[in-house]
């Protein structure tokens, strides 16, 4: 234990230096992309501690989601059966996606999410919004 923190330390360090050297680059990225090396290493921070949350909120997202839709109690059991599946998937999912922001924070062109929402939420806007796949097929 006393050799992996002073790693860890060292790893850390090493990948905030070339943040700080190319900062006046990431300046001239965030323009273009609207998000900060630094932003971005705190989503993966937060998304990495978030990650078990996934199952209790899917459930009751996809039961509010079916309540709200349908407005009976048969499909709020189902929205909240549907979501134990879907927390299962999300939190691997959700993981992965902090791993690789806190990975991939100083280099830049890795700035977009890999995950929607970029953070754990208990709204179902995310659920209603459109794909392309949805509006191509209209």
């Amino acid at each position: 234990m006393d050799k992996l923190l002073p790693a860890i330390a060292l790893i850390l360090c090493l990948g905030i230096i070339p943040a700080t050297a190319q900062s006046a680059q990431h300046d001239q990225d965030n323009a273009t992309t609207g998000i900060r090396p630094s932003e971005r290493f705190g989503r993966g921070i937060i998304n990495i501690g978030s990650s078990p949350l996934e199952l209790p909120a899917q459930m009751y997202i996809r039961a509010v989601y079916q309540n709200d839709n349908k407005g009976n109690a048969f499909a709020v059991i189902g929205g909240f059966i549907e979501g134990i599946p879907m927390g299962l998937i999300y939190f691997p999912w959700r993981l992965t996606a902090g791993l690789y922001d806190v990975l991939t924070f100083p280099f830049k062109g890795c700035n977009a999410s890999i995950i929607t929402p970029e953070y754990l939420s208990f709204s179902t806007k995310w659920l209603e919004k459109k794909s392309s796949c949805d509006y191509a097929q209209q």
